[in-house]
């Protein structure tokens, strides 16, 4: 008998039969990858699309009583259905949030009660976990939450001894890791139970919502075996059953923490001046000591021409950087303000240490201690830097969304450019032109309004006053045209430029 590749009596059978036959075409329990498009301003994903959307009206209709659009954010239309009692949510990339704030988004999402499963690759995680000043905060915000996976893309087998104990009548697995071969997102998850099963010893209620999740840890291996942690909260211990093929990275991706102490080094550093596939925005000196300096500069100005507002964050101290207050912290901010009224001040502040997380070409780092830092997408396409400093007058966050390419000082964004702007000075333009959008309570007046913004960095090995007697540098728009000029007189009356 012959296969039939049509069945025009389907319509003809009894409804509730259809109805089980469209059910028997729903998908498997999926991982579903959270992306934020931001040309079609909308959530997207990797995963397949849903068949039963498109075959016809009774075909939708009997799939969307099961599934519905994940939107995170209220505010954005999004192109995801999935079905919250099995698809597991996948937090894979720093584009999972259209404002690069995913705590934000799970804490006024109006879905974030639905999600039972969810996903977070380790890199993308210890960048959250670094700039939100909190171990996993954003799981927390998931109340209902039973199962979270910590996706590794390294081998993090080797190293790793598993012992078992029994109290209480049940085992408990713990992994020892070993610190020269395992990163630290092992050691940070140990830190989460840790503080999860304090906190709920304590009586704070406030995590016992999590006393029954299972926290899992999958190593992107070809031989995939998952770890068990030490997790006493828990009831029990469970594996996601879910293939390795479902966590399969789509594009390696380049990703760098590096912790800037506040105390200069007391041996020499190495300056970067040549361009490589990733990195850009990120540190470019080894270590600071007393002759190097490295920052990152963001500004933006109102078209009253008035208003305005420069963030300057560096790693230098007075004798490598002239214009910095100390000699012994390399590790400070300005913030420079001026309302419409022609009022100007400024707050300068010291970190205890500084961490920048470079993914990509785009970089993100916390002043702690300051409660302020900023957040940069991998592609460089948005920057928020965020303002949590009550005690130092500042309150709230000022956004960059580019309109303008990246480029180095006379060419574009590739690898093996010279980046040198004159001698031994480094420069790197991850923003020549955006929409500055800035909504902050200084003191308590409100400091707000939208304007023309620009982010830089510059950097070297020598003194500033060693190579430079003087620069003019600016930029502006001019109607479709975003211009940025650098012009450097050296000591000995060279000129140098870039544009």
């Amino acid at each position: 008998m012959s296969s039939l590749d049509t069945f025009s009596l389907f319509v003809e059978l009894p409804l509730e039969l259809r109805i089980k036959i469209w059910g028997n075409a729903f998908p498997e329990p999926r991982v579903v990858p959270v992306r934020y498009n931001r040309h079609q301003k909308q959530y997207t994903s990797d995963a397949a699309p849903p068949v039963l959307l498109h075959i016809c009206t009774e075909s939708r209709d009997i799939f969307l009583s099961t599934y519905e659009k994940l939107r995170l954010s209220q505010k954005y239309d999004s192109a995801i259905f999935v079905d919250f009692s099995c698809d597991t949510i996948f937090f894979d990339s720093l584009d999972c949030s259209p404002e690069g704030d995913l705590s934000y988004d799970l804490a006024t999402s109006l879905q974030s009660h639905k999600i039972l499963s969810c996903a977070i690759d380790s890199q993308v995680w210890e960048v959250l976990r670094v700039f939100r000043y909190d171990a996993l905060s954003e799981v927390k915000l998931l109340r209902n939450l039973k199962t979270i996976a910590l996706v590794l893309r390294q081998d993090f087998d080797r190293g790793l001894r598993e012992t078992r104990s029994i109290h209480d009548g049940r085992e408990t697995t713990y992994v020892e890791v070993a610190s020269h071969t395992v990163g630290s997102e092992i050691r940070h998850v140990h830190c989460f139970t840790e503080l999860c099963e304090t906190r709920t010893r304590c009586g704070q209620a406030s995590d016992r919502q999590h006393r029954n999740a299972s926290i899992l840890i999958f190593s992107l291996k070809f031989n995939f075996r998952p770890i068990k942690m030490k997790v006493s909260l828990l009831s029990n211990l469970l594996f996601l059953p879910l293939p390795i093929s479902a966590f399969a990275p789509r594009d390696a991706q380049y990703y760098n923490t590096k912790t800037i102490p506040s105390q200069v080094s007391n041996g020499s550093t190495i300056a970067n001046f040549i361009s490589s596939k990733f990195g850009l925005d990120g540190p470019q000196i080894s270590a600071v000591n007393t002759t190097t300096w490295d920052w990152w500069y963001f500004d933006v100005i109102a078209p009253d021409l008035q208003t305005s507002m420069t963030v300057a964050f560096m790693t230098a101290v007075h004798t490598g950087f002239f214009s910095t207050p100390s000699l012994t912290n390399a590790t400070t901010l300005g913030v420079f303000y001026r309302f419409a009224n022609g009022t100007s001040n400024s707050v300068g502040l010291t970190a205890s240490e500084v961490v920048v997380t470079t993914v990509q070409d785009g970089s993100s780092a916390n002043y702690v201690g300051t409660g302020i830092g900023w957040t940069g997408s991998p592609d460089m396409e948005t920057y928020t830097i965020t303002f949590n400093s009550p005690e130092n007058g500042l309150m709230g966050c000022f956004e960059l969304k580019s309109i303008a390419d990246a480029h180095c000082p006379c060419g574009p964004v590739e690898e093996g450019q010279n980046m040198m702007v004159a001698p031994q000075i480094g420069w790197a333009n991850a923003v020549p032109d955006a929409v500055g959008s800035v909504d902050m309570v200084i003191f308590g007046s409100e400091f707000k309004f939208t304007g023309v913004a620009y982010h830089d960095k510059n950097w070297s090995n020598q003194p500033f006053t060693q190579n430079v007697a003087s620069w003019y540098w600016g930029h502006g728009r001019l109607g479709p045209y975003s211009l940025v000029w650098f012009d450097t007189i050296a000591p000995n009356g060279s000129e140098y430029t870039g544009e």
